[in-house]
């Protein structure tokens, strides 16, 4: 049997993942197989999480399927003893057991089995547990070219990239992508500005974070993407606040924000998933501070961690309150836009001339305008990449650009606009730091007190 590396994606096993498919397969051994009942409702995790808590449940011995036929869960004799006994598996001894089970999976978890049972070094590098991890499934495997090249992907999307050009990184993506999807669904990918997401992630020794930009395909199979499909417009609409961990990444722009959060979700003992982001309660400091009204010390360390105080205090927000993470995406992406305010939407909304749910915001504002509007996907991003550019800016319109917006009824203050930009920010981008903000903000008005003298010191840090 050929050695796995990567059979768990990027997934971890997780606080009380076990447990959770423990009781699943309890239930419903068919739970990871049934067609009628989508498996991600079922345990409410994603599809890369289900095939991971799928192949953690069988790695550590809890349970078991036949290789031919239905293939339905079962529970070995050690996994039923500890479902009857430790369902929650909170005894030391139940971890030492499933611990047991995982280092002695030479096949399932080579990477596991070789650090436990082979690697002898005690002091090490993560290149040298790689570098000898090579050597072993040489020596294990004649064919090693599948394994090995795994191994090389996950340290490709581990590693802090420096240097890497725009061309280097689309290959990268490209090459990962096509190793999880298959030649087939790589080779559809398609990168036109539009499709990226930023999302936390720690990387490296130094646990430095970096904004992770991951490339989506233009088509498939829309339940597993962060996007959704707008049935009457073919528009592409994000959902904003989700993160999809498991889609090819790459991780790019340094930040130390998600440091602090993860130091204070550590002190919470919290998942960054698990920290509330939408809320009245965070709303309302939101709506506090932009009119100028006290705000709690803590909140204001927060924001100030953030370096949110700009756009609390920005114009746009006295049209759009920020009281849901649409609205707070859209004005902040404003404030990071040129030429989109003043001298062009702020003086066609005080005079009437467009209102505020027309605000053009981010490049994604362009495009799905002009796909509600009938106009094609490639047309529609062309245009959005040329207004996000500022080459309309600089340019003018040129003579097709006049016929399409002709063609599909563009509104007068649409193509007004579109002239002024000089660069429009990706909503895409902006969700992740939205997110961010918002949990940040939760911690410090309902952490502990550790927490919140964390985020004290990291606020007094960034006024020095």
């Amino acid at each position: 049997m050929p050695m796995k590396f990567r059979a768990h994606d990027t997934f971890f096993i997780r606080k009380g993942w076990l447990s959770k498919g423990m009781r699943c397969v309890s239930n419903k051994p068919d739970v990871f197989v049934d067609k009628n009942e989508n498996p991600m409702d079922v345990l409410g995790i994603g599809a890369n999480m289900v095939k991971a808590l799928r192949y953690w449940l069988q790695v550590v011995g809890l349970t078991e399927e036949p290789s031919k036929g239905k293939r339905d869960q079962h529970f070995t004799a050690l996994g039923r003893m500890i479902y009857e006994h430790d369902t929650y598996i909170e005894e030391f001894g139940t971890l030492y057991l499933l611990q047991y089970e995982l280092a002695s999976q030479k096949e399932e978890a080579t990477a596991w089995y070789f650090f436990f049972n082979e690697f002898s070094m005690s002091e090490f590098s993560k290149e040298d547990f790689v570098a000898a991890l090579e050597k072993f499934i040489k020596m294990e495997e004649s064919d090693s070219s599948v394994a090995s090249r795994s191994l090389k992907l996950i340290t490709i999307c581990e590693e802090m990239w420096d240097g890497l050009t725009e061309a280097e990184l689309k290959d990268v993506l490209a090459q990962y992508t096509k190793d999880i999807c298959g030649e087939e669904e790589g080779n559809k990918l398609s990168d036109n500005g539009l499709f990226y997401m930023a999302a936390q992630r720690r990387t490296g020794t130094k646990r430095k974070v970096r904004s992770v930009y991951y490339m989506l395909p233009d088509v498939g199979r829309w339940k597993q993407l962060p996007v959704t499909e707008d049935k009457d417009s073919g528009a592409i609409c994000l959902q904003s606040g989700e993160f999809f961990p498991d889609l090819p990444s790459i991780n790019t722009i340094p930040t130390d924000i998600f440091d602090i959060l993860d130091i204070c979700c550590r002190m919470e003992d919290m998942a960054y998933e698990e920290i509330p982001y939408e809320s009245d309660e965070l709303f309302d400091v939101l709506c506090k501070a932009h009119s100028g009204q006290a705000v709690p010390d803590l909140a204001d360390a927060a924001l100030t961690i953030m370096g949110d105080w700009e756009w609390l205090h920005h114009e746009s927000l006295d049209f759009i309150e920020p009281r849901d993470l649409r609205s707070i995406c859209r004005t902040r992406c404003l404030t990071h836009g040129t030429q989109l305010w003043g001298n062009n939407q702020r003086e066609m909304l005080y005079s009437n001339a467009m209102f505020a749910p027309d605000l053009i915001c981010s490049r994604e504002d362009v495009y799905k305008y002009l796909r509600a509007r009938g106009v094609s996907e490639k047309t529609a991003a062309d245009f959005m990449t040329d207004v996000r550019k500022g080459k309309i800016f600089s340019r003018g319109y040129t003579n097709e650009q006049y016929k399409m917006l002709d063609d599909c009824d563009a509104e007068y203050w649409f193509i007004e606009a579109c002239e002024k930009i000089q660069y429009l920010f990706p909503e895409a981008h902006e969700v992740c730091f939205s997110v961010s903000m918002l949990r940040l903000l939760w911690l410090a008005l309902n952490g502990s007190a550790a927490t919140k003298g964390t985020i004290i010191k990291y606020a007094a840090e960034r006024e020095r």
